[in-house]
C-alpha cells in the first residue's frame, strides 16, 4: 500500500565534464577562483578548440556540467555534518565582496558553504561568510531562544 507521506526528495549532486579544459589549458578550478558563480565573464570565452566546449557547458561552477540524483552512501564522509544550534543570528548588515547577502550561500552552496564561504570577504571587515552566517557555520549563537520579557 501506498505511503501517505511522500519520501524524501533526493538532492542533485554535479560533475564538471571529465578532463575538460579551455582554450588556456584551463580546468574548472580556474573558473571557481576568477569568475563569480554562473561565470558570467568568463565562462562563454575560451572554448575546448576540439570540443568547442565552454566553461558554461562543462563545469558545475558554471551553470554546466552533468546533474544526477545523489545515491546514499552507507560510509562515512571525510567531513562531519554542520551541527545545528537552536539559536543563531548572520551577522547583521553583513555583505561580501560582491555585496551578497548571506542568503546568497543559502541558495548556492552546501550546508557549511564548503565552496564559496571562505571567499569574497566584506572589503571593510574582512569577514567571510564562513564567519558572518549561520548557514555557513558562523553567525552569532545563543544556547536559547532569546526572551521578550526584560531582563532583571
Amino acid at each position: 500500500e501506498p505511503s501517505s507521506t511522500p519520501s524524501a526528495t533526493p538532492t542533485l549532486y554535479c560533475d564538471d565534464f571529465e578532463g575538460w579544459v579551455d582554450s588556456y589549458n584551463d580546468t574548472c578550478e580556474w573558473y571557481v577562483t576568477y569568475d563569480e558563480a554562473g561565470c558570467p565573464n568568463e565562462g562563454h570565452d575560451w572554448a575546448n578548440p576540439t570540443t568547442n566546449i565552454t566553461a558554461n557547458e562543462a563545469c558545475c561552477y558554471c551553470g554546466g556540467g552533468i546533474e544526477a540524483s545523489s545515491v546514499p552512501s552507507n560510509e562515512p564522509s571525510s567531513t562531519p555534518s554542520a551541527t545545528p544550534t537552536l539559536y543563531c543570528d548572520d551577522f547583521e548588515g553583513w555583505v561580501d565582496s560582491y555585496n551578497d547577502t548571506c542568503e546568497w550561500y543559502v541558495t548556492y552552496d552546501e550546508a557549511g558553504c564548503p565552496n564559496e564561504g571562505h571567499d569574497w570577504a566584506n572589503p571593510t571587515t574582512n569577514i567571510t561568510a564562513n564567519e558572518a552566517c549561520c548557514y555557513c557555520g558562523g553567525g552569532i549563537e545563543a544556547s536559547s531562544v532569546p526572551s521578550n520579557e526584560p531582563s532583571s
